[in-house]
Order: structure tokens, then sequence, then C-alpha cells
């Protein structure tokens, strides 16, 4: 198994500045880098993919969709417009290098939290995705949909929810984006959440249950990657830490309102070190 960690710790859209940064992480032991690729541009993600390349590291990418684009409203601008973020979006990680596009494509941040999903709703999202998704087969790409915890989104909180959504699309290149974060808060059973999935599972996420250093809380348990072992995982990994290093909206979207660690670096070097031994 490879495991990379998503550039979220350092910076929310890396540009050719972080060039040096995909060296320090290769030096750390990562194989692998991770770009959110909403705010980035088409230039950004080919310079930063072709570094990552050159560096022998697996890339893989995340994204978001803003408030006015989410697939399960009534509003058909807002869904349309969510396709294209989409597929715009898919077509960025394809120029980075990555095989999927990850992260919470089912619903916008920030949305309504007062009642739980409708049918109608599901309904929707399904139909966006899948129309997301046919874009994305056109072009040889995957699509993982993130499931997100109850205090950040309501749609699908749990491995089994996220599945209804992928299984109505009926496409085989639309699947699950799992993470540990989330899935310690919602899941009665990680390892066996992630089993059922199986092979739907196309992108996983290593996040602590408090966001900062891997092993070091409750969420990252070693028998995940006996788990992951077992189910034959081929897919990308990638650490997902964050710090409370600046004055921007990341910090406050992640709730992040104390420091973990000493800087960014602990956070990576321990991960990594963390996780090497049971990979």
């Amino acid at each position: 198994m490879k495991v990379g960690i998503n550039l979220l710790l350092w910076t929310p859209s890396p540009t050719v500045e972080d060039i040096p940064l995909l060296h320090k992480i290769k030096g750390y032991g990562y194989e692998g880098a991770e770009f959110e690729v909403s705010l980035m541009s088409e230039k950004e993600c080919r310079i930063l993919g072709q570094e990552a390349a050159n560096l022998d590291m697996d890339v893989t990418a995340i994204s978001v969709l803003p408030q006015d684009a989410d697939p399960g409203s009534a509003d058909k601008v807002q869904r349309e417009k969510a396709i294209e973020i989409i597929k715009r979006n898919t077509d960025k990680a394809k120029i980075a290098g990555s095989k999927v596009l990850g992260g919470p494509l089912t619903e916008a941040l920030g949305g309504s939290m007062v009642s739980g999903p409708k049918e109608e709703e599901i309904k929707r999202i399904a139909e966006v995705i899948y129309s997301a998704g046919e874009y994305a087969k056109s072009i040889d790409m995957k699509l993982a949909c993130e499931v997100i915890n109850r205090f950040e989104l309501r749609m699908a909180n749990t491995v089994e929810q996220m599945l209804d959504i992928v299984n109505r699309t009926g496409l085989e290149n639309v699947g699950l984006h799992v993470d540990t974060h989330h899935g310690n808060i919602e899941e009665y059973d990680i390892c066996a959440a992630w089993k059922h999935a199986g092979e739907k599972i196309y992108l996983i996420h290593l996040s602590e249950n408090n966001r900062g250093i891997p092993g070091a809380g409750c969420a990252i348990r070693p028998e995940i990657f006996e788990t992951l072992k077992e189910m034959n995982y081929q897919g990308g990994i990638s650490v997902e830490a964050f710090f409370l290093n600046r004055d921007d909206f990341m910090a406050s979207r992640m709730r992040i309102w104390r420091k973990y660690a000493i800087d960014e670096e602990e956070i990576a070097l321990k991960g990594i070190q963390y996780i090497k031994r049971f990979i």
C-alpha cells in the first residue's frame, strides 16, 4: 500500500511555490500527494502533478462544492452548477495525474442542517452524480463520494447510506471515499463497514479523531491496516490532517481551535512513522 498526504495540512490551494513541499513530504517517506483542486488552476495542477511524477509519487485529488451548487437542491440551476463544478474538477484531477476525484461530492458545504435527508433529495443527488459520473467515465476517471459525519453534512453519514446513492447511479466508476475521522464518529464498526463496501471504495483518508497526528488518537487503529490487507485494497490512501497555522477559512471550516502538535512537520513525520509500522 502506498500512502500519500493531503497538502491541506499546509495550504488550501497549492501553487507552483509549493513544489519544495512535494520534495519535503517525499523525504518524510510519503509515496503520494493529494491536492484539493477546487481553487487550483489547470496550469497549477499540471505543474505540480508533473513534479510529483518526477518524484515517483502517486497523485490523488479531492474537491468540494459551494453553497450555491447543492446536488440535492430543488433548484435546477444549483444542480446544473454542481455537475459543471464536479466535471471541471475531474478534468483538473486528471491533469494532475490522479485517477480519482474524491471529496464531499454529494452535498454542498455549509448547507441546511435542520432536517435529515428526504427521498426526493437523495434522488436528485443520484441524478447529479450520474451525470458527473458519465462524464468522468468518458475521460477514464473515477468519482469517490465521501462519507461525512452528521455534524458537517446530512445526506450520507455512513457507508451504507452512501452505498445507496452510489448504487442508484449504476455506474462502475462511481464509488466511495471513506475517512477514519468520520467513520470513528458514525460507524459501529469501521472495519466491518469498509468490508461491506468492498471494491466500491476508491479513496481512503487516514484522519485522526481530532484531525491531528495520525496514531496519537483513537481513529486510526492498527486493525484498519489489517482490514485493508484483507480487502486487498489497491486504491488511493492519504493522510488528512490539519493545523492551526494561519488565519484563514480552513481553520474555522474544519473547527480547528487549538494546536495538536508543534507544527505541520511534526504531524506529517510522526504520522508516516506510525503508519509504516503496519504496512
